[in-house]
């Protein structure tokens, strides 16, 4: 399994982006923090009311387990679009109005956050950037994986075929039930969308399987699939190590995917 305990924090690796020198990468889980109630243990977000004394704890907590300066952690606002900024760690720590960050700054830690939505990393070793990346399904809907591959492609020169992406623990097709309201939204969105809605009973339930669809557009957008790994876990069905949105409502924790590249 690809959870790792260091110094006490449990953090989910990426055995692919693992195996490349010069950055580390992974996400957050909820072991290892000082956050109480609803919020136990590792939290990172201020945004839902836990204590932002504990926040700061757990956000230095991880970044010394991933082996990055908490200084240095930069997050996109999350609109549930597929904009991104380019980050080069020298003004704020949050860029409005995007769900995407680049960087070709070594130790600026790029994060992307989460309690369901799939989260992304990607890294291009031969020109040693990176990026980060929120997909919610409307993010899904709008591609924003694919814009993440165009945009290190637009703004570093990245080949589609160098880059490494990991997607991180998300809500998986055994758990997103959708109603008739969000079938409707995303037909008109992607002219694919019934590739990946399941109907997992007899009793009318429906699906969607947002892995599967990330994935698909990772690939269109020319990263090779042999570079693409994850979704590993349901974060709805793993109450032991993730935050979950759908299951907990929107009171709660987030947990939160990394990449930093090294000098």
């Amino acid at each position: 399994m690809p959870a790792q305990v260091i110094d006490g924090v449990t953090v989910w690796r990426f055995p692919g982006l693992d195996a490349l020198p010069g950055i580390a990468a992974g996400a957050s889980t909820r072991k290892g923090g000082v956050s109480a109630g609803v919020y136990a243990e590792l939290n990172l977000s201020r945004s839902t009311g836990d204590d932002s004394v504990a926040v700061r704890e757990n956000r230095r907590r991880f970044a010394a387990a991933l082996g990055f300066d908490p200084a240095r952690q930069v997050f996109a606002e999350q609109v549930h679009g597929n904009r991104l900024a380019v980050m080069d760690g020298a003004g704020a720590r949050m860029a409005p109005g995007v769900d995407g960050l680049v960087t070709d700054r070594p130790g600026v830690a790029l994060t992307a956050m989460s309690a369901d939505c799939p989260c992304m990393v990607a890294y291009d070793p031969t020109r040693h950037v990176a990026g980060a990346a929120h997909a919610s399904w409307r993010g899904t809907a709008q591609d924003m994986a694919g814009a993440l591959v165009r945009e290190l492609a637009a703004r570093f020169g990245s080949r589609p075929d160098d880059l490494h992406v990991a997607l991180a623990p998300a809500i998986g097709p055994c758990c997103f039930d959708v109603r008739e309201d969000f079938v409707v939204a995303i037909r008109a969105a992607l002219p694919y969308a019934d590739d990946y809605l399941r109907r997992p009973d007899g009793n009318g339930r429906r699906t969607f399987d947002l892995w599967s669809c990330n994935r698909r557009q990772l690939a269109d957008a020319g990263v090779c699939p042999e570079h693409i790994e994850g979704p590993e876990a349901c974060s709805v069905c793993r109450l032991d190590l993730f935050y979950s949105y759908r299951r907990d409502g929107p009171q709660g924790g987030r947990f939160g995917t990394v990449i930093v590249m090294q000098p």
